[in-house]
């Protein structure tokens, strides 16, 4: 009986250590903490939000490309956020790109449907911090 407590407390811990999710196939680490569905900011504060993140003991998070968010989607599931992840699986969030005919938008992908377009940098959305798990 000790062994089987000790066992379910030790997951229990580990549980709520894990902060992130790492995506074998992609070979990224996704920031997946309550931040990630709580807080919107403006695409600034996102960017200086992942540039300055210390998770699970690395500071170098960035923001994801728009291929990097869809690489987390199944379009089978609804919300198509992979069931891996514990937050984060609705809602708009940004990436590091800047939409190449306006300086002043940039894209997001709406992950609940796995849509991509492009809104003004000074609207707020979510963001999701990644870094290269190697």
């Amino acid at each position: 009986m000790k062994s089987i407590l000790f066992f379910l407390f030790f997951q229990l811990i580990a549980f709520a250590e894990n902060q992130t999710f790492v995506d074998t196939q992609t070979h990224l680490e996704w920031e997946d903490t309550a931040h990630v569905e709580a807080d919107e900011k403006i695409l600034k504060m996102s960017k200086s939000y992942c540039s300055t993140l210390e998770l699970e003991g690395h500071g170098d998070w960035r923001m994801p490309t728009r291929k990097e968010l869809l690489s987390i989607t199944d379009m089978v599931q609804h919300p198509t956020v992979a069931r891996k992840f514990k937050f984060g699986t609705k809602g708009e969030y940004w990436t590091g790109e800047d939409y190449e005919e306006d300086d002043t938008l940039a894209w997001l992908v709406y992950m609940q449907y796995a849509h991509t377009y492009t809104d003004d940098k000074c609207e707020t959305a979510q963001v999701r911090c990644v870094r290269d798990h190697r």
